[in-house]
């Protein structure tokens, strides 16, 4: 027997799961599908890896009812501070100039997630399949069919709307036959959490070397999320390092405005590229997510972009009676096309204009970043764009 949903969202990690909570009031009779198991996360470890929210993300999670449950366990981005290695000229971004509480916030993912399941976990309109795979979509006109297999067992079921949150290597994606574009940034990242010899004060830190862009954002219990941008050649050596040559070359690059860097958790590595896909929408299909849009991680973009995919698209299912009809579609990507272009544009920008090795050239970003830390109306814009609040 084929059983019958309104919306389909293959994929739990937190922007499906954000999605479907999102989705919580509505009248939608809603599957979430996800290939792993879906359970409260683990306590506290040092190791455990965290988002970069921006306010306007903040703002979101708020509508949704999850911001009050969380918020303990952020640790707020009062200050921004932008330099280039070897070079004078800074920026600094403050939550004051912009009269707010905070530019943004570092979040625990696992915090995050077991609010989004604590929710999903009590919500009536809501099926959650897991862990469940999809092997086989075809749409029609006034459905979408899944064949699924869950523990071993092939399940049938048909959608109104199918939603895509399935991560960068979509299988839903290939399979609705929307094709994707990818530049290959020949940089690897290696994520950590790490003990400076300071108090971090809230500040987070972007700091260009030659080398490619480091990341410092503050986290709770004293901690910093690192990402260091590396060749991939430089990357698996500095996997290789014992903690402690780790902790001298990050010094080396980052220098000492922490202080002298006490401990550094378990390392990740990862390859980073530029992915869009060359639609976001097919027949009772679409993206959302790094599904549709996969960004490289300089200013923290990429959960932020995606939430504001879950907001536009949970607003337009609020209007409708059909989740699926063709009209709805085209208005989700019309008014998704210009944040995520204009998101992409940033990102890939300033990773290349800070990749240049024109000595000429590093001396104009170094006094364009003095300008940018004297003047008031750019500043404003940029902050803006970090938080998620310039569309």
């Amino acid at each position: 027997m084929t059983e019958q949903y309104d919306i389909v969202i293959v994929g739990g990690g937190l922007v499906g799961a954000s999605l479907a909570v999102a989705l919580a009031k509505t009248d939608f009779r809603i599957a979430l599908v996800e290939v792993a198991e879906v359970k409260q996360a683990q306590s506290f470890s040092y190791d455990e890896r965290s988002s970069a929210l921006g306010f306007g993300s903040r703002k979101i999670l708020d509508s949704m009812g999850i911001w009050d449950e969380i918020k303990s366990s952020a640790e707020a981005i009062e200050t921004v501070h932008i330099s280039q290695k070897g070079h004078f000229g800074t920026a600094r971004l403050t939550a004051t100039e912009e009269r707010l509480p905070a530019l943004g916030y570092v979040m625990p993912n696992r915090v995050t997630g077991s609010a989004l399941y604590t929710h999903m976990s009590s919500q009536s309109n809501l099926d959650i399949l897991a862990p469940a795979k999809v092997e086989k979509v075809k749409t029609y006109e006034q459905v979408v069919t899944l064949i699924i297999n869950q523990a071993g067992e092939k399940r049938e079921i048909n959608t109104r709307l199918l939603v895509a949150a399935d991560g960068a290597g979509s299988l839903i994606r290939s399979q609705i036959g929307i094709t994707t574009r990818q530049v290959d940034y020949h940089q690897h990242a290696v994520i950590a959490n790490v003990t400076p010899g300071k108090p971090h004060q809230n500040q987070a830190y972007e700091r260009f070397t030659a080398d490619g862009p480091v990341a410092l954002l503050p986290m709770t219990e004293g901690r910093c999320s690192l990402v260091w941008t590396q060749s991939p050649e430089a990357a698996v050596e500095t996997m290789a390092l014992s903690d402690e040559y780790f902790l001298q070359s990050l010094q080396r690059h980052f220098g000492y405005r922490l202080g002298f860097f006490q401990h550094v958790g378990k390392r990740q590595n990862y390859p980073l590229s530029l992915r869009q896909a060359d639609q976001m929408t097919a027949q009772r299909s679409l993206l959302i997510g790094n599904a549709a849009h996969t960004i490289h991680p300089i200013a923290g973009q990429g959960f932020n972009l995606a939430l504001r995919d879950v907001e536009t698209l949970a607003n337009l299912l609020q209007q409708t009676d059909d989740p699926g009809r063709a009209e709805l579609l085209q208005s989700y990507e019309a008014q998704r096309r210009q944040d995520i272009a204009q998101v992409v544009r940033f990102t890939d920008g300033l990773l290349r204009l800070f990749a240049n090795p024109s000595r000429p050239l590093a001396h104009i970003r170094g006094a364009s970043l003095g300008l940018l830390g004297r003047s008031r109306f750019l500043k404003r814009r940029l902050a803006r764009r970090g938080m998620g609040l310039l569309k």
